[in-house]
């Protein structure tokens, strides 16, 4: 049996392993951004709260569930294996990752479990799309505004590049978005084809899967959007190019 303080090992180690690739926020002025900016945040800190170890664990439980009529270090090996993968998509797969540590051994309520939580998360990029679409408005008409400004000589090179400090951070926001709903997408094809080749229950996955690809396109989408209206900025406030 592969017990209880060597899974605790892994997990300490692929937690340790994983972590530190995780961006911090870069500082900002909270006064300077807009509402749609501090949503836009907010929704990102959200998802962060996802640990790493959780998604490791739950690998774990994947790979023993799937690997549990196999020879021992079969076993061993596809639990490690699915420690280093739920770790990896851990920080990427909210409320789903955290449902499901606690429904894989009961298959029928389980699935209902999963079902529901991906649907809360997919409710969560569709209001991060939502938020995305707002934002794009807001800056298209403030960097339309700033230009006019910037051209009648009643905005400064300085004053303009103050106004629009947070578009780095904002095209980073929804590029870790893209990042998160894709480590996500990848975790439920690997779970449906696991679950199927188990024999188990997936009923409402694959359709979930589709919902979070189509929330995907639509990101993808807008960030193309923001990044347009960022080319916009005149070169003499600076390279804005994304």
């Amino acid at each position: 049996m592969f017990g209880f303080t060597r899974m605790t090992a892994v997990l300490g180690v692929v937690a340790l392993t994983i972590t530190g690739c995780d961006e911090a926020f870069v500082n900002e002025d909270p006064s300077l951004l807009s509402a749609e900016e501090t949503t836009l945040r907010n929704i990102e800190r959200q998802r962060r709260q996802t640990a790493t170890a959780v998604g490791a664990g739950l690998g774990m439980l994947v790979g023993a569930v799937v690997t549990r009529d196999q020879p021992r270090e079969d076993r061993i090996r596809g639990i490690l294996i699915g420690a280093i993968g739920g770790a990896l998509a851990g920080r990427a797969t909210g409320d789903y990752v955290n449902t499901r540590t606690r429904a894989i051994s009961n298959q029928q309520q389980g699935l209902r479990s999963l079902i529901a939580a991906a649907d809360r998360d997919i409710a969560s990029y569709r209001r991060l799309n939502n938020v995305t679409a707002r934002l794009i408005t807001q800056q298209r008409r403030e960097i339309n505004q700033l230009n006019r400004q910037l051209s009648s000589g009643t905005q400064t090179v300085d004053g303009y590049r103050a106004q629009i400090a947070a578009a780095r951070n904002n095209i980073r926001s929804l590029d870790t978005g893209i990042e998160d709903i894709t480590k996500q997408i990848g975790v439920m094809k690997a779970d449906l084809s696991a679950l199927n080749n188990a024999g188990r229950p997936t009923t409402g996955l694959a359709n979930r899967i589709a919902s979070l690809e189509e929330q995907k396109r639509v990101l993808q989408s807008r960030r193309r959007a923001l990044a347009n209206i960022y080319d916009e900025v005149p070169d003499s406030v600076g390279t804005y190019d994304f």
